[in-house]
Order: C-alpha cells, then sequence, then structure tokens
C-alpha cells in the first residue's frame, strides 16, 4: 500500500476524533473554523453587549480591530500603546491601578522605581488600595528598593481621596477628555490632508457620483490600462480610438472628450492636474462649475461604457445634453441661495450643445 493511503487514513482518523473534542479544548467564544459556529455570531453578541451596557448605563470602551491590522499590518498599535497614551486624575483612586497608570507627573511609577516594583505582591492594585491598606511588599528588601520606599510612602502620605470617579485624559498638551478618537489620533501619524476628499465629499450631488469624482481625481478609476494591468481586460486601448485608455486619455485626450472640452472653450493642462482645477469658461458661472465638472465627467463615463458594453456611441451634443439632464436633477439637492448659480450654468451647457 503506498506511503500516501497510510498517512491520509491516519489523518482521517485524527481529525475525526479531534471532531468529538474540539469544543472541550477550544472557548465557547471561539466561532471562526469550527463545526457548528460562524463568525457572524460575533456580530450579534458584540451588539446584545453593546446594548446591555447602555441599559445599565455602565462605562464601556469598544475596540475594532480587523485581521490585517492586528496580524499582518507593521504600522498599527498595541493595547499597550493605547494605555501609554492616558493620563489619570484621581478622584477615588478605584479605577487607577498604583504602578501601571500615569497618574502622577512623568511616567508610572512601575517605570520609575522598577527595584520597588519588582518587590510588590500587589502590582495591579488601585490607588484606592494602596492608600487604605498599604504597598504589599516582600518581607525583604534590597537596598536600592529601601531608597525608592521612601520616596514612595511621601507620595501616598501626599495623596487625598474623595468622593467620585476617576477621570481619564489624552496624555499630551492639550489633555483632551480620553476618547478611542483621540487617542487613535494621538497614535496616528501625520497624514497631508488630503484635498481631493476635501473638495469632493462636501459637492451636493449623488454618492455614486462623488465616489466616481474622486476616483477619477486619484486616477484608481477601472479605466482599461488599469484594468490590464490587473489581467481583467484583454487589452488597454480605448474603445474609441487607438491609444491606451490611461484616466487622463479618456477624459481629457480622445477625441470624444476633446470634442466636448472644446466645444465649451475649457482649456486642458499639460501634465497632471486635478479633476477640481479646471478652469471654467468665462460666460459661466463660477459658483457652480465643481458641480458641472462632476456632471460633464460623469457623463463622459456613461457615453464611454454604451460604447463599450452596448456599441453605442454619442455625439458630443447628446452628451452635453445629458449633462444639462442630471443638472436638473440634482437642482433640488442645493439649498435655493445656490440654484441661481446652477441655473445659469446649465443655460450655459444647453446653448453650447446646440450651438
Amino acid at each position: 500500500m503506498p506511503t500516501s493511503y497510510v498517512m491520509k487514513a491516519i489523518t482521517k482518523v485524527l481529525m475525526t476524533w479531534l471532531q468529538t473534542t474540539i469544543h472541550a479544548l477550544v472557548d465557547a467564544d471561539q466561532t471562526g473554523f469550527l463545526s457548528g459556529h460562524h463568525i457572524s455570531e460575533n456580530i450579534v453578541y458584540a451588539a446584545d453587549l453593546l446594548r446591555c451596557c447602555h441599559s445599565r448605563k455602565a462605562p464601556t470602551l469598544v475596540f475594532k480591530i480587523d485581521f490585517r491590522k492586528a496580524f499582518d499590518s507593521e504600522g498599527g498599535f498595541s493595547i499597550k500603546d493605547l494605555h501609554r497614551q492616558n493620563r489619570a486624575t484621581v478622584v477615588d483612586g478605584r479605577s487607577t491601578s498604583f504602578w501601571m497608570d500615569k497618574w502622577l507627573p512623568g511616567e508610572p511609577l512601575a517605570t520609575r522605581f522598577p527595584a520597588l516594583f519588582s518587590h510588590g505582591t500587589r502590582r495591579h492594585a488601585s490607588v484606592a488600595t494602596v492608600v487604605s491598606q498599604g504597598l504589599g511588599l516582600q518581607t525583604r528588601l534590597t537596598a536600592a528598593a529601601e531608597s525608592e520606599l521612601l520616596v514612595i510612602r511621601r507620595f501616598i502620605d501626599g495623596t487625598s481621596l474623595r468622593g467620585g470617579p476617576d477621570r481619564r485624559a489624552i496624555d499630551s498638551p492639550s489633555t483632551p477628555r480620553f476618547s478611542s478618537r483621540e487617542a487613535y489620533r494621538a497614535l496616528s501619524p501625520v497624514h497631508p490632508v488630503d484635498t481631493t476628499a476635501r473638495l469632493t465629499w462636501p459637492l451636493r450631488i449623488p454618492t455614486k457620483v462623488k465616489i466616481f469624482a474622486y476616483l477619477v481625481d486619484i486616477d484608481r478609476l477601472s479605466t482599461r490600462v488599469n484594468l490590464f494591468y490587473k489581467s481583467c481586460a484583454p487589452s488597454d486601448i480605448c474603445a474609441a480610438c487607438t491609444s491606451p485608455e490611461t484616466g487622463r486619455h479618456l477624459f481629457f485626450d480622445c477625441p470624444v472628450s476633446t470634442a466636448i472640452w472644446g466645444q465649451l472653450d475649457v482649456p486642458i493642462p499639460a501634465g497632471s492636474f486635478s479633476i477640481w482645477d479646471l478652469p471654467a469658461p468665462p460666460p459661466s458661472p463660477s459658483g457652480a462649475w465643481h458641480f458641472g465638472v462632476a456632471a460633464i465627467l460623469w457623463s463622459i463615463w456613461k457615453s464611454r461604457n454604451d460604447l463599450v458594453f452596448n456599441r453605442v456611441t454619442h455625439s458630443t451634443t447628446s452628451t452635453l445634453r445629458k449633462v444639462c439632464d442630471d443638472l436638473t436633477l440634482w437642482r433640488w439637492r442645493l439649498r435655493p441661495a445656490d440654484r441661481t448659480s446652477l441655473d445659469g450654468l446649465r443655460a450655459f451647457l444647453l446653448a453650447r450643445a446646440v450651438a
């Protein structure tokens, strides 16, 4: 009998036996990779837990960590990092660790007085416990621990407790109140301002068009060049001409799009640029121009898709008329005071469509 058959038989026997004992070996909260358990149970479990904490008005701190950040990423931070970012203000001392928390100026006492900390028998005792019951030390101390004990006793003698819960804040010059958001900001590296997002998301256009415009501006749209790079398209050539279909080519350099921008007398800048930097044509109102840019790019994209999937071509006039139709539908998203500017832009585009 081949060796592989023997190994498969042994593996099958072990797996069958393990299935009968696995639930006694693995914690009941483990839901993944176990027969009869489902990861979706965690969602129900988390919702029930939050509902219980809310109904009892219990102070709660919730962490949501996905698998990539927890295991595969080097740029994340740990619970210890989060703990280092908070500083406690002692009131009743019941929720503040005497040794581990920052409740006195400087680092935690465990870091500042390592010799005495190594002799402690209650290393996780609260400030209230230490003040009322003492430090809880081993009977014999080293000389270094004895000298540190004198300083610690002065701290204890100078600590006065009163009624009320302890307060926590982020350990920074501004000392904001501790929250998961403030802790994340303190631990996360500083990133440059995303100008594209700042200009795109406030626009009062449909959400799908916002996402589309954002992807156009950062060149992440599913153009043929991007799809061909991912082996998702047989070719990277534009459907309307013989050039590679990059984002710039599709929306600005292709003969189809060039005719549209030329009809509007909009000069296309050389090199790379943001779509929001396109200059507005002089006769059109500049206040609604970003609105118009999104509508024009959206119509060019829909016309391109109609050509790719349905083999239907659209003229410059029909594309601009679709832009005007979209502006009519989106007009009601604007405040009444801003609609006049959009009406002026629509009138300008409609006049150029029939020119």
